[in-house]
């Protein structure tokens, strides 16, 4: 009997106080999520990675004008951009060369009517890595050749080549084990492509790297807002009266708002998060710069 009193004691109180079963669900839910965080943190996987930076020199209407020629090394031609591109290994597990397709191998190609005109290897992490870039006789891709690269080894390439955006270089290749590489940008997928392609302008007010970071930071802080507003709302309107189908709506409508806080948590966090390995910060700096 005693038992019994217990428990209806226990039922009765968490039935009494909402607000404390609401938080017991958001631990819960919060405990999922870190379980998934801290399992995809110590995954040993195979995770080759690339960013691309594009500033263009000489658009194609320089060949409306008759009297103006531009040669690069000794060649004419009618649209000049440079690029960075920075490669890395962002898994835990050590890709090595017999790791590439032998029929597929790793390159970095350009879209058709382009062509590269110039490569070379800016930065290289780890010197055993024995990275060696190649352009290819119809100079429409740059072969990749490599010993090893081990988690955030890699390196930073300049190429020079008569593409207009970053958008016209990509990766291709196979490596055993791994899906596809993976393209990181640097500015974020979420924002509309107008002003994307505005913050792309030469005449861009603000880097794209403080870009990242202001709307890494607003959306870690609007995250937070939801999840604080989710949480204090139960406090607040706390009502006996409500059946408990209007009950379990008001838990379902709490949890997925905090959900969604820690979405939005989550992305802020990967926004702020760098976006190149430590080491590799030639890639963001100024194009061209003297030394």
């Amino acid at each position: 009997m005693e038992i019994e009193q217990i428990k209806s004691k226990v039922i009765n109180f968490f039935n009494g106080n909402p607000a404390l079963n609401i938080i017991s669900l958001l631990l819960g839910v919060a405990g999922i999520l870190f379980s998934f965080y801290f399992y995809f943190k110590s995954k040993r996987s195979k995770i080759p990675t690339f960013a691309i930076r594009t500033i263009n020199l000489i658009r194609d209407k320089i060949q409306k004008i008759d009297t103006v020629e531009i040669l690069y090394s000794g060649e004419k031609v009618n649209n000049l951009s440079i690029s960075k591109i920075a490669i890395w290994n962002d898994g835990k597990e050590t890709i090595n060369k017999t790791d590439v397709a032998s029929n597929n191998p790793l390159k970095i190609k350009i879209k058709d009517n382009f062509k590269f005109l110039d490569a070379k290897v800016l930065y290289q992490k780890n010197d055993a890595n024995d990275f060696i870039i190649q352009i290819s006789t119809d100079r429409n891709f740059i072969n990749i050749a490599f010993d090893y690269f081990d988690f955030e080894d890699g390196i930073v390439l300049e190429l020079f080549h008569t593409g207009n955006t970053s958008e016209d270089l990509y990766i291709d290749g196979k490596i055993k084990s791994v899906k596809s590489i993976i393209r990181r940008d640097s500015i974020g997928t979420f924002l509309p492509s107008s002003i994307i392609k505005w913050l792309r302008n030469d005449k861009e007010i603000i880097s794209k790297s403080n870009m990242r970071t202001i709307m890494g930071w607003l959306v870690l802080m609007g995250g937070i807002s939801i999840c604080c507003l989710a949480i204090y709302t139960p406090f607040r309107h706390v009502d006996s009266t409500l059946v408990p189908r209007q009950m379990e709506s008001s838990y379902f409508a709490v949890t997925m708002s905090t959900v969604l806080g820690l979405l939005y948590i989550w992305y802020g966090y990967r926004m702020l998060k760098r976006n190149i390995p430590k080491g590799f910060d030639i890639f963001n700096e100024e194009f061209l710069q003297t030394k």
